[in-house]
């Protein structure tokens, strides 16, 4: 038993450690980004969210064999973004395992159709501690230099990414414990027969 909890501490440690170089590379690619696409510079792209997310959980149970995954995503999801999207995802379901205090991680991912039909929401939930609310405020207020903890640098990268997309990145309390975060971003085509749950 005790080895097993030793194996899973390690696994959760070293996935740490990779999530801090990812998270360090990810802001400074995002800096580079916002540069060329004020420059105009930058093309958008449009992706399969579905199939996008797919390849990062699979990279996610593969690093992290503890979590409790439940994921509920059918079908195609065409959204207009940009090349930083995956590494976007992978952020953020790395936080929701790593800053997870919780003896098994659990993490729920589900995409939504939102009441405008331009947009489609991609939902990341864990049973952790939560986001701190000034991070969440510091967040939605841009305000990048109060940012001074890594998952506060993650969060950042992640919402210009979701920005610099033509979407937004938002937040909720999971019930009983925990955060959902959404990313919005701007739908391809009108989602008329999209598979999202409403």
């Amino acid at each position: 038993m005790r080895e097993a909890t030793n194996d899973a501490v390690k696994q959760r440690l070293d996935g740490a450690e990779q999530t801090i170089r990812e998270t360090l590379s990810l802001s400074r690619d995002v800096k580079r980004f916002e540069q060329a696409f004020k420059s105009g510079e930058i093309d958008d792209r449009i992706v399969d969210l579905v199939e996008l997310t797919r390849e990062q959980l699979a990279t996610l149970r593969a690093e992290q064999t503890d979590v409790d995954l439940s994921v509920d995503l059918s079908g195609t999801a065409r959204v207009v973004t940009n090349d930083l999207l995956e590494r976007a995802i992978r952020n953020v379901l790395r936080n929701a395992v790593e800053h997870n205090d919780s003896d098994t991680p659990m993490v729920t991912v589900t995409l939504h159709r939102r009441p405008d039909p331009g947009e489609i929401e991609l939902r990341i939930a864990d049973n952790g501690p939560g986001i701190p609310d000034e991070t969440v405020e510091i967040l939605n207020a841009e305000q990048e230099d109060q940012i001074d903890h890594l998952s506060g640098f993650g969060l950042w990268a992640v919402h210009w990414v979701v920005t610099l997309s033509g979407g937004r990145l938002e937040f909720a309390d999971n019930e009983p414990r925990g955060t959902v975060v959404k990313l919005v971003l701007p739908a391809a085509q009108a989602p008329d027969h999209h598979p999202a749950k409403q």
